[in-house]
């Protein structure tokens, strides 16, 4: 059906494989930034800081919920962020790692 995506545009304009409202049961969108050495992916844990609300949307009661397993560099986007750049604030901003060379994003949708 027209309208009912994949692809993120919310807007009445979308093209016909566009959202043109948000979904009846909401919409949360994540940036996850994969880091490979060789055949290994970064992986790391919520650090015990305050921060992570301003800097990955995580708020306190998803960060005790998932706190103490392994996770993926991630954060929410924030309305109309270029996902690139939601990687690029990853890897700089959460990560403080600099010159990381980035590759185009790909989408996934999990329901």
């Amino acid at each position: 059906m027209d309208g009912d995506g994949p692809f993120l545009w919310l807007s009445e304009s979308a093209p016909p494989s566009g959202f043109r409202r948000i979904p009846p049961g909401g919409m949360c969108l994540s940036a996850f930034l994969l880091l490979r050495r060789g055949r290994s992916i970064l992986l790391g844990k919520y650090a015990d800081d305050p921060a992570w609300g301003r800097l990955a949307g995580l708020d306190p009661e998803r960060w005790r919920a998932h706190g103490a397993g392994w996770t993926i560099p991630a954060r929410q986007l924030k309305y109309g962020e270029d996902p690139r750049d939601a990687a690029r604030r990853i890897g700089e901003d959460i990560l403080g790692v600099r010159g990381i060379a980035y590759s185009e994003p790909r989408a996934e949708v999990d329901l």
